[in-house]
């Protein structure tokens, strides 16, 4: 598994963490531990499960999984590659009006946030991209558009 690390640019500094691309040419698990980001999932090649005993979860091409209290298992299968994007704490709130509390424990369709429309066009430029940076630039760009707030969320950057 290859994981490559881009931070945002200026403009996406205060909501954005960075972004990775985790690429798997073989067939592999991956367990996560719980943090305290939202993250948004592009998955632009191969696919990914959610694992929780026996039991296998397709996860979206394009998904938002909210906190966790718990560690987590994925699955990924041969020639699987993803962009993540991993939010500062209150970062998306920038991007969307659903509280993030809403989003606790779940992963789910970045379809309940933006047009699927929208969503399949990332995906496409995704895949037809030449590098990781290219990619990086084109999910900034969306994140631009989509940005609603660009205030930071002062009561969440207090507790913090």
């Amino acid at each position: 598994m290859k994981i490559e690390r881009f931070f945002p640019s200026a403009a996406l500094i205060p909501f954005v963490r960075e972004f990775l691309i985790i690429e798997s040419d073989l067939e592999t698990g991956n367990n996560l531990l719980p943090d305290t980001s939202i993250v948004m999932a592009f998955r632009y090649r191969g696919s990914v499960q959610n694992v929780e005993g026996e039991t296998r979860e397709a996860i979206p091409a394009s998904a938002i999984t909210g906190l966790r209290r718990s560690a987590r298992r994925l699955h990924y299968s041969k020639a699987t590659a993803n962009l993540l994007v991993v939010f500062n704490e209150g970062g998306s709130a920038a991007f969307s009006r659903i509280p993030a509390h809403e989003l606790f424990g779940l992963t789910v369709s970045s379809e309940n946030l933006f047009r699927s429309a929208e969503l399949n066009e990332i995906l496409e430029r995704l895949a037809e991209a030449k590098t990781n940076s290219d990619r990086v630039d084109i999910v900034e760009t969306f994140l631009l558009r989509k940005l609603i707030d660009t205030k930071p969320v002062c009561l969440i950057d207090n507790a913090i």
